[in-house]
């Protein structure tokens, strides 16, 4: 009994030790930044522990669906084992892959000898509560994903849930202010039982104390790792492979529309199809991030509100764009798949360049053009088109989405291409504000642009001067980049050709 426990588990760790190297690489990368730019300072490791919550979402994503992406959940089934089983270890590998960096950054911070003071928490404060909302996202997003037919689909959904639940906070807590005051204390609740419910500890705004929030925190975790190990391996609709589910009459061959008259609107087709779900989460992410500015609040506050949810769709449409990018592109450079594509009548450089173009256009027009449509019918014009952000969101969102395609091009491990992606994309934000305030690569820098953008209310030629003496070079520098990375993944994809 404990050898075949043991079997398993080491068969886990050897999965996700490499995922949590990667994870922890990051971390310990953003922490050492900081550490050399603000030795003033303290709480480094505070912060740099904030980059594991996206490696999270990251690792959940294999571990709720990487043995049904990799076609191998049919062995599992056959093998004399319970699927619990699997599920238990998988969920405990990925737990302490989720968990373990955390160990590795404070350890630098205490050989650093920079503990933290002032406003920032305690260390051992900071590092639990960090440590609970990566658990916490962890689990959630196994719980979402954990029936889902690929690990993109799994990802997206734990987004689509962090937003929605992000919104319904957010409407909670406008109703509470402006309209029903007895919500007040439902908003409290609604955090609490979040994703990152764990910020609660303690607070006495969320009407409970540290233990009922401990409590709560507890129950729900059980819960949520309950219900993933009761549906792991279950069979869903798209495993269904009997003759039953496959005859003529229950594909509904007359329900296809006609085939495209070409190999290139074909493409775009095929690319939007995939891409739509991402632009479905986008725009409810926009909506559910405006729509309490557009119709609770006015004036002053509504403005700057709509500016700061402008600067939340900036970054999660990073995320996205790193998901779209290595979800976009790795379903079919799956063996499989990728022998089919060689046996059809379409060139390899046009299938990659019509998918990444395809991709790409779709990801600036869900973010940026929703965030501008918004803008305008919100009668604040100028509220988000002069604020920087705006600006600077569309070549970074480029250069995510190219990193993120030349990863899995290169590595075709979907998790490993979303992970170093993101740690590719930090690394280049960390180059280009190092040393602080005067970094040597000024024109890569996105706090260097932030930082010298004009005021809403200065004049043209003031914002005409930061445009071209700032942001160009950096939208130049970013957008060389992002073309860089794309014939590296280019170069991959042939690679790949020949043998």
């Amino acid at each position: 009994m404990l050898a075949i426990w043991f079997q398993i588990a080491w068969k886990e760790w050897r999965e996700h030790v490499w995922k949590m190297i990667a994870v922890a690489a990051i971390a310990l990368s953003i922490e050492g930044y900081l550490i050399v730019n603000y030795p003033a300072e303290g709480g480094q490791a505070f912060l740099a522990s904030l980059s594991l919550v996206p490696g999270a979402v990251f690792i959940a994503m294999g571990v709720a669906a990487g043995e049904r992406t990799a076609g191998s959940l049919d062995f599992l089934r056959s093998l004399p084992i319970g699927l619990w089983k699997w599920a238990v270890a998988r969920l405990l590998a990925g737990a302490v892959a989720v968990l373990m960096p955390l160990s590795f950054v404070v350890l630098l911070q205490l050989i650093a000898g920079r503990p933290a003071r002032g406003d920032v928490p305690d260390l051992g404060q900071g590092i639990t509560i960090v440590g609970l909302i990566c658990l916490s996202v962890y689990l959630w997003t196994v719980a979402v994903g954990v029936e889902r037919s690929s690990e993109l689909r799994a990802g997206v959904a734990a987004v689509c849930l962090f937003v929605g639940w992000l919104a319904l906070a957010m409407a909670v807590f406008s109703l509470g202010v402006f309209f029903l005051p007895s919500l007040r204390p439902v908003y409290g609740i609604v955090v609490v039982l979040s994703p990152v419910g764990a910020v609660r500890l303690g607070d006495a705004r969320a009407g409970l104390g540290v233990w009922q929030v401990a409590l709560l925190q507890v129950l729900t975790l059980a819960g949520l790792t309950w219900w993933s190990v009761r549906r792991y391996g279950r069979l869903v609709p798209s495993d269904d492979r009997s003759p039953a589910a496959t005859r003529p009459d229950r594909l509904a061959p007359a329900a296809l529309r006609p085939s495209r008259r070409s190999p290139l609107v074909a493409m775009v087709w095929k690319e939007y199809r995939e891409a739509k779900p991402i632009c479905v989460a986008g725009l409810v992410i926009i909506g559910a991030l405006t729509l309490p500015s557009l119709i609770g609040l006015a004036g002053e506050l509504g403005t700057q509100a709509l500016r700061q949810a402008a600067g939340v769709i900036a970054f999660l449409g990073t995320l996205m764009a790193l998901v779209l990018g290595v979800g976009g592109h790795a379903g079919d450079l799956h063996p499989g798949v990728w022998q089919f594509w060689r046996s059809r009548p379409i060139a390899t450089a046009g299938w990659f360049w019509i998918k990444y173009l395809t991709g790409a256009t779709v990801l600036l027009a869900t973010f940026e053009g929703a965030t501008t449509a918004i803008d305008l019918l919100a009668g604040w014009p100028g509220t988000v088109v002069r604020d920087p952000v705006w600006w600077c969101g569309p070549v970074f969102h480029l250069l995510a989405y190219s990193l993120a395609v030349w990863m899995v091009c290169q590595l075709r491990q979907p998790i490993y291409a979303g992970i170093l992606s993101l740690g590719l994309l930090i690394s280049v934000a960390i180059l280009g504000d190092y040393p602080f305030p005067k970094p040597y690569l000024p024109w890569l820098s996105f706090n260097n642009v932030i930082r010298l953008a004009p005021e809403p209310d200065d004049s043209f030629p003031v914002f005409l001067g930061w445009l071209t003496d700032t942001y160009l070079p950096f939208a130049a520098t970013m957008i060389g980049l992002s073309l860089f990375f794309t014939l590296l993944g280019w170069a991959a994809v042939r690679r790949v050709e020949a043998r």
